[in-house]
């Protein structure tokens, strides 16, 4: 009777971690996901936008030109020198 009890509980103890490890999974996943906060002041000015390429781009909120504003390739310094 000991001998199943033991098995009981450690069982119990392996659901239990397999369902930390999915919390766990689930919160990487939504950190993962979330897009960080765009610091430059040009951002207040421009609003991001995709084109039918994939490429991210900054329409100035004004006039409404397009600027390549991919944080990867290029930088905000060309809208901050639009505004």
């Amino acid at each position: 009777m000991s001998q199943d009890t033991r098995v009981d509980k450690v069982i119990a103890e392996s659901v239990a971690s397999d369902s930390n490890v999915v919390n766990q999974n689930s919160i990487v996943e939504s950190k993962a996901k979330k897009e960080r906060r765009k610091r430059s002041v040009a951002w207040d000015h421009f609003t991001s936008a995709v084109d039918s390429e994939g490429i991210k781009k900054g329409v100035c909120n004004y006039c409404k030109k397009e600027y390549l504003a991919d944080t990867k390739e290029h930088g905000t310094t060309a809208m901050l020198g639009h505004i």
